[in-house]
C-alpha cells in the first residue's frame, strides 16, 4: 500500500504526515523514513526513528531568477538521506517527505522509486507536491491512492490516511 500526501506549499502536508507517523506508533506499527525540515537558513533531512539529521541545501542569499532553485543543494546531505532510507525498509511504514522535481531527474533521494515500487511488505507514506503529481503519476509503476490536503481537510484527512493503512497492515 502507498499512501501519497499531496497538496500545495503550505497546505500542510509534511504536518499531515507528522501527524500520521504519531498516530501509526500508537497503533503498535514501527515508523521510519525521512522527513524533510526547513531550518532557515537550511533545509534538513532528519531520520524518522532515531532523529539523525543531515542538511541537504542552504537558501542562496541573492534572490532566484523564475524557474532556478532558491537553494544550493549539499550532495553530502541527499547521500546521507538516502543512506537512511536504505536503513529504514524493515519498517511497518516507510516514510518518505517529500518527493521533488530532483528525484525526477535521477538526482535527491531518488532511491525512493525502487525502494517504494519493490516493497513488498508494509506500506509507503510518500509527500509529494502537487504541481510534480502528475509527473509522479507517470514515472510511481505501483498503485497508490492519492490523498489531498487542503485548507478544508487538513484537520480530518489524517483520520483517513490511517484508516486506509491500518486495513492493509498487521503490528
Amino acid at each position: 500500500m502507498v499512501c501519497v500526501i499531496t497538496g500545495d506549499i503550505g497546505a500542510g502536508k509534511s504536518t499531515v504526515c507528522r501527524d500520521v507517523v504519531e498516530r501509526m506508533r500508537r497503533h503498535g506499527y514501527t515508523c521510519d523514513g525521512i522527513v524533510t525540515e526547513k531550518r532557515d537558513p537550511f533545509l534538513v533531512v532528519r531520520r524518522v526513528s532515531d532523529g539523525s539529521e543531515a542538511i541537504i541545501a542552504e537558501r542562496k542569499r541573492a534572490a532566484a531568477r523564475p524557474g532556478l532553485s532558491r537553494y544550493d543543494f549539499r550532495p553530502g546531505g541527499f547521500i546521507a538521506g538516502n543512506e537512511m532510507l536504505n536503513a529504514s525498509v524493515a519498517a511497518d511504514l516507510l516514510v518518505i517527505d517529500e518527493a521533488g522535481a530532483l528525484e525526477l531527474e535521477g538526482g535527491g533521494f531518488s532511491i525512493l522509486f525502487p525502494l517504494v515500487e519493490n516493497r513488498t511488505a508494509g506500506a509507503v507514506l510518500l509527500v509529494i507536491r502537487k504541481k510534480l503529481l502528475h509527473r509522479y503519476k507517470k514515472r510511481l509503476h505501483c498503485q497508490y491512492i492519492v490523498f489531498e490536503v487542503t485548507e478544508d481537510s487538513r484537520d480530518r484527512i489524517g483520520t483517513a490516511i490511517v484508516s486506509c493503512l491500518k486495513t492493509t497492515m498487521h503490528p
